[in-house]
Order: C-alpha cells, then structure tokens, then sequence
C-alpha cells in the first residue's frame, strides 16, 4: 500500500495519520475526482469566464491540500496563479 501512494507522488505515512481508514479516504478522493469542476473548466476558459474558473481551481486546490494530494495541489496552484 505504502508503494502505491509513494508512486504517484502522494506521503502515506501522512495520509494514514489523519485517515487511518484508507479504504474510506480512497473514496473520497475517488469522489473529489469526480467533481463536476475538473470537467467544467475547460468550458470555463473557452468561455473566458476566467473569474469562475479561479474560483473552481481555488476550491480544488484547497480540497486536494486537505487531502493531501500535492502533486495535484500543486498543479492547481499553478493554474490558479495564472488565472490570476
């Protein structure tokens, strides 16, 4: 398990702290990805509603810190700064 999470960038040891069912928070982060802005954006910046668009990457980005995805976060992050 602890492979699995260090292969794609994520601290396990981290993440079983504070989600000490990994089966749930898998679930979880399952279900974040499946948030309806990840496919939105895209629209979003076609569109130029660029102030929607920071306002999604921004509630992404916190959500992916909170769950620890930093490879994810940072991305966002990213994007989010030039959105700005």
């Amino acid at each position: 398990m602890k492979e699995k999470y260090r292969s794609v960038g994520l601290n396990y040891d981290l993440i079983a702290d504070q989600y000490p069912d990994l089966n749930e928070y898998e679930e979880i982060v399952n279900a974040y990805l499946e948030d309806e802005f990840f496919h939105e954006i895209e629209g979003m910046l076609k569109e130029e509603d660029y102030a929607m668009a920071k306002d999604a990457v921004k509630g992404l980005y916190i959500l992916a810190g909170e769950l620890h995805l930093y490879p994810l976060y940072e991305s966002l992050l990213e994007l989010y700064e030039d959105l700005e």
